[in-house]
């Protein structure tokens, strides 16, 4: 439809990886935490890439930093594009509060 957003999964990418984890998580409160989260991803194509990580998040979550600056999407989910070089890879780092 006319000024609506679709979105298309378009398959597996052999070439493409990422790699999430958690690095740190700190109990702030009863009701509080803070944690950092790094994601590693590659491009092993010989052009370079767009990468779009979308991450979900939890209950009212805050991203205090972020290495690639982060879009909101809706209430629960926050978009990084990340510009990979052919055969490179780059880093996402992003520390976040979550409150309940």
């Amino acid at each position: 439809a006319v000024d609506e957003t679709c979105t298309i999964d378009l398959g597996y990418a052999f070439d493409l990886k990422a790699e999430r984890r958690q690095t740190n998580e700190t109990r702030v409160s009863d009701r509080e935490r803070r944690y950092s989260i790094e994601v590693v991803v590659r491009n092993r194509k010989t052009v370079p890439a767009t990468i779009v990580v979308e991450e979900s998040l939890g209950g009212d979550t805050e991203i205090l930093q972020s290495s690639v600056p982060a879009v909101r999407r809706d209430a629960g989910t926050v978009q990084f594009t990340l510009e990979v070089a052919p055969g490179r890879e780059t880093v996402l780092r992003y520390d976040a509060r979550q409150r309940w």
